[in-house]
């Protein structure tokens, strides 16, 4: 082989803390901590030991690391440890040993490759002694000895920035003050915009009459002069024009809720208006009918404004 890959595994194992042999298996440096004996008169000094797992892995890592310290590729590299493991193998089946220089020996126990750690690669010492224990001197008596019982200053608490509480406080009251407004903005619109279910009713004028309704087919074609002259007693009966009346179409106790609700309906498009009566507020909207029916048009108005309230023409 052109390249001993002997010398480089100890290398890596050190640096690495393990190498993988395709074909032979992984080994894994571990470190023993340094430890006191029983007898707690000496300190053992902290220890390598090797472990070694037959089962092969594929790992480009140590390749590279010989491709560099040889000044090679990485797949002459690689040719050269495959080679090796095959190496291994063979002197293993022949001998059923393979020594690496410093590091240790592979061995077949029950055909299954096993590692034995070499003892000159124990990187330990001797278990270095400890000094003895000074016992302290007590006080003679009549001096005062006194303990120090003192602690450290404890740290200054850190003072708040007064600057910023004023501002959140100040956001805080802004934050608070728009709410309010709006909660009273949308209370106004929406929530006493509903009228009384059962408003108290208010003295009104007696409605106008039903006009009779005159047949237009029986003005065009009259069938005898006595009904025409009828007729046209009929027409000259009827205003000239409709009547404007002002309808009652919602009550309430509050007069805000009340011009509340009429600004709405005037911004629809509707001529309404606040009229106080007996106490209450009344929501009334100027309407007139061709015909002058007012059962009609009250009917109409109660039917858009308030279905299941009074509705009513005022006086």
């Amino acid at each position: 082989m052109d390249i001993n890959i002997n010398k480089y595994i100890g290398q890596f194992l050190l640096r690495n803390k393990y190498c993988s042999l395709p074909g032979l298996g992984v080994f894994d440096l571990k470190k023993e901590a340094a430890r006191v004996s029983q007898s707690a008169d000496a300190v053992s000094a902290p220890r390598y030991t090797i472990l070694f797992t037959p089962v092969g892995s594929i790992d480009d890592t140590f390749a590279s690391f010989i491709a560099s310290a040889e000044n090679v590729s990485i797949s002459n590299a690689s040719n050269n440890i495959r080679e090796y493991c095959k190496a291994v193998k063979e002197q293993l089946a022949n001998s059923g040993k393979f020594e690496i220089e410093l590091l240790g020996t592979f061995t077949l126990v029950n055909n299954k490759i096993a590692f034995t750690q070499s003892k000159d690669l124990d990187m330990g010492a001797e278990p270095a002694p400890l000094p003895p224990l000074l016992e302290k001197p007590k006080t003679t008596e009549g001096q005062n000895a006194r303990n120090d019982y003192s602690y450290p200053p404890a740290p200054a608490p850190r003072k708040a920035n007064g600057g910023l509480k004023i501002f959140f406080a100040i956001v805080g009251i802004a934050v608070l003050g728009a709410a309010a407004w709006f909660a009273y903005h949308y209370f106004t619109e929406n929530e006493i915009e509903t009228p009384l279910e059962n408003p108290v009713p208010v003295q009104s004028v007696a409605p106008v009459d039903t006009l009779p309704t005159v047949d237009s087919t029986q003005l065009l074609t009259p069938t005898d002069s006595n009904q025409s002259k009828d007729t046209v007693a009929a027409n000259n009966n009827m205003p000239a024009s409709p009547v404007e009346y002002n309808v009652a179409i919602l009550t309430f106790d509050n007069e805000a809720a009340a011009t509340a609700k009429s600004n709405k309906l005037q911004r629809y498009g509707n001529p309404t208006s606040v009229v106080p009566q007996n106490g209450k507020f009344v929501v009334a909207v100027k309407a007139s009918h061709p015909g002058n029916d007012t059962t009609i048009l009250v009917d109409s108005l109660r039917r858009f404004f308030n279905p299941k309230g009074q509705v009513y023409i005022l006086k």
